[in-house]
């Protein structure tokens, strides 16, 4: 069976078409489990409204997306787990593509599919086995993401306390101990209304502490660094967006090694005058 985890909060507008998605899967053999991490919109009464005996409502006070998460793992009893966010909508077929590529590669924990507008060009159509995590920005959405549940046992559960990061922090550790079956089409819409602009959103005290990633178990260790370095590089841009700029160069000297060295030099010129100029 597949537990679905959705953590839920302040969706009111969303929700209903992404349960929808749910419970329009070709394949049924699923439940369903919605952690409403202390909405205060109508989205408890949205969920109420679907009377399907595979839907679990769990409430709990707000604790953050990793958190919501985390007790959605633990709640759930299936063999595999997939992830979908209360904005996000899955194709009828994408959990019978799941199982399908699951059942072809017995051997493998981590499978994941391609996000609506985010076909990979450099990878070919059709199934890829991803062992180098770290030479791709970003295909790993969390909606697209369907596991064996032993995966946390190695690599751990969400990182709490975290806002922006915690899933790529995740699926970074575990890259460390699996390779990724992919598949390189679209099963999932994301909607990207709900988005928003880094430098706005960017808050430094409930982001991934990337510099961390130096230090994970990651072979081979130049893609890591490289991988790591640009996350740094992005948050700094967002901290002078800010006008942060001294925590933007504390954050900037965090960098290791040569990667991204240019734009590095860029920045820290950048902060050097913005500091000398503020006032």
């Amino acid at each position: 069976m597949i537990s679905v985890v959705i953590p839920l909060y302040n969706k009111e507008h969303y929700i209903a078409d992404t349960l929808k998605s749910v419970l329009k899967q070709t394949c049924s053999d699923f439940e369903v489990i919605v952690i409403d991490d202390g909405s205060t919109d109508h989205s408890a009464k949205i969920v109420a409204t679907f009377h399907d005996e595979r839907i679990h409502y769990i409430f709990q006070e707000n604790q953050g997306v990793a958190a919501a998460r985390n007790r959605g793992i633990r709640e759930a009893t299936g063999e595999f787990i997939a992830f979908l966010d209360a904005d996000d909508c899955w194709f009828p077929d994408y959990l019978e593509k799941m199982t399908q590529l699951a059942a072809a590669y017995p051997h493998q924990h981590v499978f994941c599919s391609a996000q609506e507008n985010r076909i990979i060009n450099t990878l070919p159509d059709g199934v890829t086995i991803i062992s180098d995590h770290c030479l791709f920005d970003y295909i790993y959405f969390t909606g697209c993401m369907f596991l064996r549940r032993d995966v946390f046992d190695k690599a751990g559960y969400f990182r709490e306390g975290i806002q922006l990061g915690e899933d790529r922090d995740m699926w970074l550790r575990m890259a460390c101990h699996y390779p990724t079956v992919y598949l390189n089409e679209a099963t999932v819409s994301h909607s990207y209304q709900t988005e928003n602009n880094l430098s706005r959103s960017f808050n430094p005290s409930t982001c991934c502490p990337y510099w961390e990633w130096y230090s994970y178990p990651y072979k081979p260790k130049s893609s890591l660094y490289r991988y790591t370095t640009n996350q740094i590089v992005d948050a700094v841009s967002a901290l002078i967006a800010r006008h942060d700029y001294r925590q933007a160069l504390q954050w900037l000297n965090r960098c290791r090694g040569w990667s991204a060295l240019r734009p590095r030099l860029k920045l820290y010129s950048r902060i050097v005058y913005l500091l000398l100029t503020e006032h």
